[in-house]
């Protein structure tokens, strides 16, 4: 094993560097909370300036530039249907670029694992 000392020493220099965060995780859901997604199509010459503009929202919580048949995918977590329309109406819907939006509302989380390590899966070939 290595000393208590090192541990301290690694485990500040990943957090320093930002390859690692410590956190606690809840669902929003069980707080009472409305968890929802969006899924945007957007120009292509806009999508790095959609992203960073949807991901300064304070109720969003996730932003992912995506490949497939949506540009990004937000995650967004609001207090209530009105804070929930409010984000979706006058922030989301007014930034330049978006060509469609979908919502998702999640009504149950089934599976949300932080758990996962990259020395852990299957065996590639």
């Amino acid at each position: 094993g290595i000393s208590e000392a090192s541990v301290r020493q690694r485990v500040a220099r990943l957090l320093r560097t930002n390859v690692i965060q410590i956190v606690a995780v809840s669902s929003p859901l069980d707080l009472g909370l409305i968890g929802a997604q969006v899924h945007l199509r957007v120009q292509s010459e806009r999508l790095e300036a959609v992203a960073e503009e949807v991901a300064e929202l304070p109720q969003v919580d996730y932003v992912s530039i995506c490949a497939g048949n949506f540009d990004i995918i937000v995650g967004i977590v609001a207090h209530d249907r009105e804070e929930l329309m409010d984000v979706l109406v006058n922030h989301i819907r007014t930034i330049p670029g978006i060509v469609q939006a979908e919502f998702l509302l999640n009504l149950k989380i089934l599976k949300d694992n932080y758990e996962w390590s990259p020395g852990e899966g299957p065996e590639r070939s």
